[in-house]
Parts: structure tokens; sequence; C-alpha cells
């Protein structure tokens, strides 16, 4: 019974510090996803726009 106690007063005492809450890991790594594919997704705009860019004095090739 001791044990028993002692068990569930650690465990109260984790999960009220937030030491011991379980991790969820799944809503966060949906968000880096996300995040990860508007990055790649800039950079392909931000090169695209680039490459339409013509710089004045510097001749064009065509």
């Amino acid at each position: 019974m001791e044990k028993r106690l002692s068990e569930a007063l650690g465990e109260q005492v984790r999960r009220e510090s937030g030491l011991g809450a379980a991790l969820d890991v799944e809503e966060p790594q949906r968000t880096i996803t996300r995040l990860e594919q508007q990055t790649l997704d800039l950079k392909a705009s931000s090169e695209d726009a680039r490459s339409n860019w013509r710089l004045p004095g510097k001749p064009t090739s065509g």
C-alpha cells in the first residue's frame, strides 16, 4: 500500500509539474511538415521571380 501511495503521489507531482505529460507529437509534426512545404513553395516562387527579372545593362538571352 505504501508503494502504491508513493507511486500515485509521484504521478500526481509529475502531472502537475508538466514533467510527466504524455508527448503529443502528431500535431507538432503536422505543423513542421506544413511549414517545410511552405518553405519549399516560397523558395520555388522566389527562384521563379528571380529568373523573370532582368538586371539593367545586362544583355538578355533569347
